[in-house]
């Protein structure tokens, strides 16, 4: 009798799932989003930096692990635009959660724990394309944030640092930013191997 009773149960809790996907899909059915691919990402840099007479030479790396995505099937899927923007705000505010002592630390979002109280990384140190494009069928393309290493090995004081990319808008009406993925908060942790060297070109 027991082995009835938990089959039923089995049933209609997978009645019940199918069910409320169902809902979903109709739900957001002719509806298509654009969002950042990811929540967080971390990056240590370990590369090598030349000193010549106390002074570092120029270095710059390109990071593609941040993306945006786009949702939803199209049998023509049109090109669009999506502009990005840095708003030092986020992290500030997950900063002030992760500093808030009347908050357990159990009861802090993964992504206050992952932000830290690390320092921002200042925008004299990357750079970024501000404007992306989707090409015809596309659905994803890579951010391409670029680093200044030499600026980033003269910062001091912090172990790692964020960089926060939020989605700021989209030039197409079939589109909608997805708004709990409009952020990707990237970590730095600099561990650069430095050496002296005689000639401007090593």
């Amino acid at each position: 009798m027991k082995i009835m009773q938990l089959k039923y149960i089995f049933y209609l809790a997978i009645i019940m799932l199918l069910s409320s996907c169902a809902k979903e899909n109709l739900d957001n059915f002719g509806k298509y989003y654009v969002y950042m691919s990811k929540d967080t990402a971390s990056v240590t840099l370990r590369d090598t930096l030349f000193v010549v007479n106390n002074d570092t030479l120029d270095k710059e790396i390109t990071l593609s692990r941040l993306g945006v995505s786009r949702s939803g099937w199209r049998e023509t899927n049109p090109g669009i635009g999506v502009t990005l923007q840095t708003k030092a705000s986020y992290v500030d505010s997950l900063v002030a959660i992760f500093n808030n002592t009347t908050i357990p630390t159990s009861a802090k979002s993964s992504l206050v724990l992952f932000v830290g109280n690390n320092a921002k990384l200042p925008s004299t140190c990357f750079s970024m394309d501000t404007v992306l494009n989707f090409e015809l069928n596309k659905y994803t393309v890579p951010v391409n944030l670029k680093l200044k290493l030499k600026d980033i090995a003269r910062l001091k004081g912090s172990v790692a640092y964020t960089v926060p990319v939020f989605l700021a808008t989209t030039n197409s009406p079939s589109d909608t930013i997805k708004t709990t993925k409009r952020y990707c908060v990237l970590k730095i942790k600099p561990s650069f191997v430095i050496k002296k060297t005689d000639t401007v070109n090593p």
